[in-house]
């Protein structure tokens, strides 16, 4: 895409997973896809502009959980987030969607579709997200959480090298709010800047969580009590003639020698053919 630092075409990988060494097991969830952007022309050329309008195609989804794949009937709801017109604020690196009313007709399509199948009840739970989906779309702050928050979306446009918050004057952080229930971990960062390549590492902040009470947040999810734990956060991102070919974020939470939480995102760019 002209004028713009990012591809037309991406990789995505999502997986988080928990290792408990003690009892041997692990639980993996994996999501992958193909993402197709476009540059949406608004008759500005205005090349320092602030803004940017992309239209967003995401296709070839493959879920898979526990090494089993999510089947393609199931996959069907996720097709209502599957385009998307986004706004991105360059100044504040938000982005928000333009398209609410076709996620609307969508999200009431395909929940009639599988209101249909749902004769033994096999799609409820299905339905009932597609309920939430509905609830998000219509509220116009949970939308701009939800887009926001989103991984694809998070690492691509909004990550925290671009967003560039800060603790105080001399201290940049950001607060991690989807990794663990009920918890937003403060994580003071620390940059390594170089021509095509940035690089942004991370620890817990605790001047802004403290130990004992974050333990008690740990305890509390993994219905065990934590004792010690260990916490990274890394953040990658690789430039190729002025664009943004390749991004890759992990985090990691270490607990007692015998538990990992593990979440790793990659945005890989494709070379169109």
């Amino acid at each position: 895409m002209e004028n713009t630092i990012y591809l037309n075409e991406y990789e995505f990988l999502f997986e988080r997973e928990i290792m408990d060494f003690y009892n041997m097991k692990s639980y993996l969830t994996s999501y992958t896809s193909n993402i197709h952007l476009e540059n949406l022309d608004r008759n500005d050329d205005n090349l320092e502009k602030d803004y940017e309008f992309f239209k967003l195609i995401e296709k070839d989804i493959e879920i898979i959980t526990n090494g089993k794949k999510v089947n393609e009937l199931e996959k069907i709801s996720f097709d209502i987030f599957s385009m998307l017109e986004i706004y991105l604020d360059k100044k504040s690196y938000f982005c928000k969607i333009l398209n609410t009313d076709e996620l609307k007709r969508k999200a009431s399509m395909i929940e009639t579709f599988y209101m249909q199948q749902n004769q033994d009840n096999r799609y409820t739970k299905i339905l009932q997200n597609i309920e939430k989906y509905k609830i998000v779309i219509q509220d116009e702050q949970l939308l701009f959480n939800s887009i926001n928050d989103n991984k694809f979306i998070k690492c691509l446009f909004c990550s925290p090298y671009y967003r560039n918050f800060e603790f105080s004057i001399k201290e940049k952080g950001f607060y991690i709010v989807d990794f663990l229930e009920d918890v937003a971990i403060p994580v003071k960062v620390f940059e390594k800047i170089k021509e095509n390549y940035v690089e942004i590492y991370g620890k817990i902040d605790t001047a802004r969580i403290s130990n004992s009470y974050f333990k008690e947040k740990l305890s509390k999810f993994f219905k065990k009590e934590i004792k010690d734990y260990t916490f990274s956060y890394n953040l990658k991102i690789y430039y190729e003639n002025k664009k943004i070919k390749n991004v890759y974020e992990k985090t990691i939470l270490k607990m007692d020698n015998d538990l990992e939480l593990t979440e790793k995102v990659e945005v890989k760019g494709k070379k169109r053919e």
